[in-house]
């Protein structure tokens, strides 16, 4: 019950995206709604510094998306959804490890200059290994089993597959068992 801004120095206009608890070895997945991103440990997180610690390189008109606790890395994977209905499954084990920076490009967006419409990065799921992934798109849900999810697996920095029609407006996904 005790207020963050109690421990931290919060600067004018931000806002607290998530928090990350555990041991120090922990790894956590990093990313931007840019398709950036990268497994760093908790303990290259921490500082003594109220200020905080500049962990993420944020390019222009990317956010943060909340940090996910990676369990293995050699066999979790992580599931990308993009605003154009894309979903991309790529294993953890992929992406670089680093303890700052803007990361690598883990899913291709990309942008058409003559349109106004700007994809980004909706919403991404850890899956542990043989875990199926449910997309919520409004007031629908489609879970996609462990076979189904094949399809979508590619190596890192793709655009990946589309969603089956009626699913392509994503909310939200989450890894089922």
């Amino acid at each position: 019950g005790e207020p963050l801004t109690g421990h931290v120095a919060q600067p004018k206009d931000s806002t607290f995206i998530g928090m990350c608890m555990g041991a120090a070895d922990d790894s956590y997945l990093i990313m931007s709604t840019l398709g950036y991103g990268f497994v760093i440990k908790l303990k290259d997180m921490m500082t003594r510094s109220r200020s905080g610690k500049m962990v993420l390189t944020l390019p222009v008109g990317g956010e943060v998306l909340m940090p996910i606790r990676v369990n293995d890395p050699q066999h979790d994977s992580v599931a990308i959804v993009t605003s154009e209905g894309r979903l991309l499954i790529i294993q953890v084990s992929e992406l670089p490890q680093l303890s700052k920076g803007k990361g690598n490009k883990l899913i291709h967006l990309p942008q058409d200059k003559a349109s106004a419409v700007e994809l980004n990065v909706l919403d991404r799921a850890l899956l542990r290994q043989g875990q199926a992934l449910v997309i919520k798109s409004g007031k629908r849900s489609m879970t996609l089993k462990h076979e189904d999810l094949d399809h979508y697996r590619e190596s890192r920095a793709k655009r990946g597959f589309k969603l089956p029609r009626g699913y392509q407006r994503v909310h939200a996904i989450a890894g089922a068992d």
